[in-house]
């Protein structure tokens, strides 16, 4: 049996919801990799796959990539996603219905337990015209200057969030940042840097971003969690990076 979950466009969103409530994602990679396209895209959540983790759903991203949760998370839908898309617009005044969020299971439902946790993995992909990027697979030639270059770019993004969030009312801070490194997840290799943050002085999140290279495309996924649950989604979401499987462009 397939679960077919569509995401839709447009949608008029309610009221706005306590900040503590959504789901963060930076929504920069560097000044030279724009949002240009983002395209509307159809999930298949799949029934359990076979394996070392047989209770594992399978999420189908047509025409982009696979990757498996455990049952312990869900897509982000319902009202939950709009009250979140509307104070992503109101921040960073930017409209992006089509970033898919995995979240734990429950917060849908506004289970007031789930609610008290955070954790969120986000995945966007980023359109530009072919060649733009380095081709699926291939082994990333960055320099060290490069690599440098891209913390700067990285940096400088964070402190105009910082100034995103001070305009709404929101106190940002930005505790740790790592440089960006280059690794490999699966077959592929990919950037990868983190920063620890909070906001309005809440306990500290992690966030890790990888960074897929896919001739036309860049595909970003992030993990964040809160480092106080740490025990209760490391484990998880570092299983869950290495079932990414993404259709070559």
């Amino acid at each position: 049996m397939e679960l077919l979950w569509r995401v839709m466009l447009n949608k008029k969103t309610p009221p706005e919801l306590k900040l503590n409530r959504l789901a963060y994602g930076h929504f920069y990679v560097l000044k030279s990799l724009r949002i240009i396209i983002v395209v509307a895209l159809t999930l298949l959540v799949m029934e359990p796959s076979q394996g070392q983790d047989h209770n594992w759903q399978l999420v189908v991203i047509p025409g982009v990539c696979s990757f498996k949760i455990p049952a312990t998370f869900e897509l982000q839908n319902g009202g939950y996603r709009e009250e979140t898309d509307d104070l992503l617009k109101k921040i960073f005044k930017i409209e992006d219905p089509d970033r898919i969020i995995i979240q734990p299971k429950g917060i849908n439902d506004f289970d007031p337990d789930t609610l008290k946790k955070y954790c969120r993995i986000i995945i966007k992909t980023e359109t530009k015209t072919p060649g733009t990027f380095p081709k699926l697979g291939d082994k990333l030639n960055f320099s060290n200057n490069e690599l440098n270059q891209m913390y700067s770019e990285i940096k400088g993004q964070l402190s105009k969030d910082i100034s995103n969030f001070k305009s709404k009312g929101y106190l940002m801070e930005i505790i740790s940042l790592e440089m960006p490194q280059i690794i490999q997840i699966n077959r592929y290799q990919a950037i990868k840097y983190e920063y620890v943050r909070s906001i309005n002085q809440n306990p500290p999140v992690r966030v890790i971003e990888y960074l897929i290279f896919n001739n036309d495309s860049l595909h970003k996924i992030s993990l964040s969690y809160r480092i106080s649950e740490k025990a209760i989604w490391e484990d998880d979401l570092f299983k869950v990076i290495k079932t990414f499987d993404f259709i070559k462009r």
